[in-house]
């Protein structure tokens, strides 16, 4: 079977060898990619995503369904966040369904642009829900890939809303031990601004902007909405352009999402 477009084989995602190493580090994995992905995966999926055996993937899956912090799905035979696992992540999926999904597409079409729910997971930012306009291409962007926290727009505009002490925790696990001291000039100019921009850093000839989604000013923000489009679209006026839609949608989202206490 091969991998549906929601799934990462690339090396978009983490590298295999850093982290899987111990049974708790797998499990880890399984979880964080059913959290990114909006449809449910499936064994194939987890096998080709973490790059493990089939009879480990199973006994894993076994595991945590015992646990409660997966369920498999008789409908569509695929696994998702158990009752569990949501209440631990705080983030129920039929919210992104339902409220966010329609917001994406409507958001698309009037952009022309792919667009995308994006989330801040440790040192990673990982595509959550994406929509993709007729005429534009596809992306990277899909839910089930993860990148490095400080390439992406998305990731940027969370960096620069988190604090000091959070982002030094998260360069520090990127293995970019005071790179975050050279930044800091970059996260004043994006919060002045109120948007971050990507150019062309994972997809040539391709760049994105993305706004922070932030429901709760008492928490840090961990969502943010970004769009990608030819680089060339990027001028100064289409920049304004897209940014007002963008943050419209961003508002809108913000009305539905769930409130952490």
């Amino acid at each position: 079977m091969a991998p549906r477009d929601d799934v990462s084989s690339t090396s978009g995602q983490r590298g295999q060898g850093d982290s899987l190493g111990s049974p708790l580090g797998r499990y880890v994995a399984i979880l964080e990619a059913l959290s990114a992905s909006s449809v449910g995966l499936t064994r194939k999926d987890i096998e080709l995503i973490l790059g493990i055996p089939r009879t480990t993937t199973l006994r894993l899956l076994d595991n945590l369904i015992a646990e409660g912090m997966v369920r498999e799905s008789n409908r569509t035979g695929t696994y998702v966040p158990g009752a569990r696992m949501v209440r631990i992540l705080g983030t129920d999926r039929t919210w992104l369904e339902r409220d966010v999904r329609p917001v994406l597409r409507a958001l698309s079409v009037e952009t022309g642009a792919t667009v995308f729910l994006a989330r801040l997971i440790g040192d990673r930012v990982k595509a959550v829900l994406r929509e993709t306009a007729p005429q534009a291409e596809v992306t990277l962007a899909s839910p089930g890939y993860n990148f490095p926290a400080d390439t992406t727009a998305t990731g940027r505009i969370m960096l620069a809303h988190s604090s000091p002490a959070m982002r030094r925790r998260i360069y520090a696990a990127l293995g970019k031990h005071g790179q975050e001291r050279a930044a800091v000039a970059m996260f004043h100019e994006i919060v002045a601004q109120g948007y971050a921009r990507e150019t062309g850093e994972h997809i040539p000839g391709r760049s994105s902007l993305a706004v922070p989604v932030a429901a709760d000013s008492a928490w840090p923000i961990e969502f943010a909405l970004g769009l990608t489009v030819p680089h060339a679209t990027i001028t100064a006026h289409e920049t304004d352009f897209l940014l007002g839609p963008l943050r419209k949608a961003a508002a809108r989202i913000c009305v539905g999402m769930p409130r952490r206490g």
